[in-house]
């Protein structure tokens, strides 16, 4: 088949405008707070709702109960500190993991997420938090203090 000079124009132009028609992502972002007598914690992040990506992730998260260590009732969470994450449907799920630095006795901060969207409005979610903190005295404790947290959190998803 010969194509006349002036198609090929045409076809140039209709092969240009498919190559550049992949389907939009859609974006947004969420928050969670909660902050009552045990804990005051804040985290939000963008998000790509096509691959599920967390972008600019950022979490503060303050304890004010006196039974935990100094050094982990204060911390800065990241991206990294995020083992699970979950938004689909009406739930989202959220779970920050952070050990002690290594020069330390052994501790953790496990912070679980868990939130259902309002029947009211839906970009609120409603849920629960329940943060547990272990922690070794010194490397050569066997034991370890435990301590666990629960309390109320709300979520807007955008």
């Amino acid at each position: 088949m010969r194509i006349l000079p002036d198609m090929r124009y045409l076809v140039a132009a209709l092969f240009m405008s498919l190559a550049h028609a992949a389907p939009a992502q859609a974006s947004g972002a969420f928050s969670c707070e909660a902050a009552d007598k045990a804990v005051k914690f804040s985290t939000s992040a963008g998000l790509s709702r096509g691959g599920g990506m967390f972008l600019n992730m950022s979490a503060q998260l303050q304890i004010r109960d006196g039974a935990v260590p100094q050094d982990l009732r204060k911390l800065e969470l990241a991206g990294e500190d995020i083992t699970q994450r979950w938004l689909h449907g009406r739930e989202l799920k959220l779970r920050f993991y952070r050990e002690r630095d290594n020069k330390l006795p052994h501790g953790y901060v496990d912070l679980l997420i868990e939130a259902r969207e309002s029947k009211e409005d839906e970009s609120k979610y409603r849920g629960s938090y329940r943060l547990s903190i272990y922690s070794l005295k010194t490397e050569q404790d066997s034991d370890g203090q435990r301590t666990t947290l629960r309390g109320k959190v709300d979520c807007f998803v955008e």
